[in-house]
């Protein structure tokens, strides 16, 4: 990837225009939240401006339209993780709502009494505390998954904890801390024997790779936006038609009630049923733009990364390295700060205004690419 496309891409982001104490930013917080690119940033002004109404209530023009927009953006989230039914795809807050959606639904109506749930040890807190409390709430046991000697999951383990009392699995698909991806499809074969409903954690996973949820068999997936260029406050529960059925809602207000009687309600079809009140729509429309039109910013923010960072900063050190698993090949740009021991070197860093998370980042299977960038900058770093 030459300067000039490099230049092209940064455009895109206005936020990176800036200059702070005369340096320009290099933004590397993309663990937690992605910026948005122009493109979908009109298109969220465009909305505003042309078509902004509610939806699911408004019988104007106004309404209608913004209803469609948002019901196309659903339509095209189920297809981009080729689920089989538009209606299997909640709209939520981000993915820690839809995990804490399935544990407050699913869970509450399933779990009893010394019923088994099952984690992995390297679970982010938002599919670990849900299910923790539900728990204590039910007097069920929770079991952890270990990991094998070279940080991978434990298959085998996988084989002991997962047992006929087991009811809910809970598992991400790809860990950024660890940087692997898990076998879900081994782990979700295995839990199906028993009974189990699998809960897969996709926030790590769904912006660097295809995810295809029939293929894999998963009961839940959830993911957010904000991790895959859209805006924050969007996210996506997945839920095998089935089960979302024989669930009952756990927000309630407008929009999501089928009739009302003064002692009883009955809930609407799904999906209104679990997007209770005025929904993200906004958010939603941005969403959906950006999984199709702009997925491939994912794998050129990192070649910029990794190249800005050694223009203006040649105290960090980058190395690229691929981890081999039984699972896959995922590539990955480790940032190694060698300045960052102290107060005193932390500011110094602060000073060249490189906004950096400590997060080891998965990036998608561009191998030949990044390897090429990889070469470039060990030319550009003395080849150390």
């Amino acid at each position: 990837m030459d300067k000039e496309a490099i230049t092209k891409i940064r455009n895109d982001f206005p936020i990176l225009k800036q200059k702070i104490n005369g340096n320009r930013l290099a933004y590397l917080d993309n663990a937690a939240t992605m910026q948005m690119p122009v493109p979908i940033l009109h298109k969220i002004n465009s909305f505003y401006q042309t078509s902004y109404a509610n939806v699911h209530r408004s019988v104007d023009t106004l309404g209608f339209n913004a209803t469609k927009q948002y019901e196309e953006a659903r339509g095209k989230v189920a297809s981009f993780i080729n689920a089989a039914d538009t209606n299997e795809i909640i709209f939520t807050s981000g993915c820690t709502d839809s995990l804490n959606l399935v544990a407050a639904t699913y869970g509450e109506q399933n779990i009893h009494e010394q019923d088994e749930i099952v984690l992995t040890i390297m679970e982010h807190h938002s599919n670990l505390l849900p299910w923790q409390q539900l728990a204590k709430r039910k007097g069920a046991i929770l079991k952890y998954i270990d990991l094998t000697e070279s940080q991978t999951l434990d298959l085998d383990d996988v084989k002991k904890k997962i047992t006929a009392k087991t009811k809910i699995v809970a598992i991400a698909h790809a860990s950024n801390i660890l940087g692997m991806m898990n076998p879900i499809e081994e782990v979700i074969k295995i839990a199906h024997q028993v009974g189990a409903v699998v809960v897969v954690d996709g926030a790590q996973a769904v912006s660097h790779f295809p995810v295809d949820v029939q293929k894999m068999d998963a009961d839940f997936y959830a993911f957010s936006g904000h991790k895959m260029l859209a805006p924050t406050g969007i996210g996506v529960l997945y839920g095998k038609k089935q089960l979302l059925d024989q669930m009952t809602p756990y927000r309630f207000g407008g929009e999501m009630i089928g009739n009302v009687t003064k002692y009883n309600a009955t809930w609407a079809d799904l999906p209104q049923k679990f997007e209770a009140g005025t929904p993200n729509i906004v958010g939603a429309i941005g969403f959906s733009l950006n999984i199709y039109g702009y997925h491939n910013y994912f794998w050129s923010i990192a070649v910029i990364v990794a190249l800005q960072i050694v223009w203006s900063l040649m105290t960090v050190l980058i190395y690229s390295d691929v981890i081999h698993t039984p699972y896959g090949l995922l590539l990955l740009l480790y940032f190694v700060i060698v300045l960052v021991r102290n107060l005193e070197d932390t500011y110094k860093l602060n000073k060249e205004y490189v906004n950096i998370q400590i997060h080891i980042e998965i990036l998608n299977k561009r191998i030949k690419e990044l390897e090429r960038v990889h070469k470039k900058i060990k030319e550009i770093d003395g080849g150390d």
